[in-house]
């Protein structure tokens, strides 16, 4: 059975196209599963709720609160993608741990579940640096 993994950048979310093509690959003989970001609409957030956060080595760094508004972020996407891919498999970049809520980058998280699919289709915006994919033969970047 052939595998395929999405993942979609937050400002794609909500993209009718990329929603499109995704559906468009849904069929009996294909397992798939999305990874979905949505770093800029949590800095947005952040920024109008004067919430601190920074960046080390690419990663966001915030509060507890930040986490919090992470999670919630997180759970209206998962059930907006539920609304329109119900048989895609959602895999969220956040998670808990001993009771703490864990904010992982969801680039990262396409590196650890890569080995688990035969294809992987990363949907960014145009520029966005994705040099720690170029050397993955079965990752296909496509800009929007």
């Amino acid at each position: 059975m052939a595998s395929i993994l999405f993942k979609v950048s937050g400002d794609l979310i909500y993209n009718k196209e990329v929603l499109n093509e995704i559906k468009e690959s849904i069929n009996t003989n294909c397992c798939v599963g999305l990874i979905y970001g949505f770093g800029t609409i949590l800095s947005d957030k952040l920024r109008e709720k004067n919430i601190s956060f920074s960046y080390e080595n690419g990663i966001r760094q915030t509060t507890t609160k930040g986490l919090e508004i992470a999670q919630e972020i997180s759970e209206d996407i998962k059930k907006f993608l539920q609304s329109k891919l119900p048989k895609v498999t959602l895999i969220s970049p956040v998670s808990y741990l001993n009771g703490q809520i864990i904010n992982t980058n969801a680039d990262d998280l396409v590196l650890e579940y890569l080995k688990n699919y035969d294809a992987v289709v990363i949907y960014t915006m145009n520029g966005r640096n994705k040099d720690k994919f170029k050397d993955i033969p079965k990752i296909r970047i496509i800009e929007k």
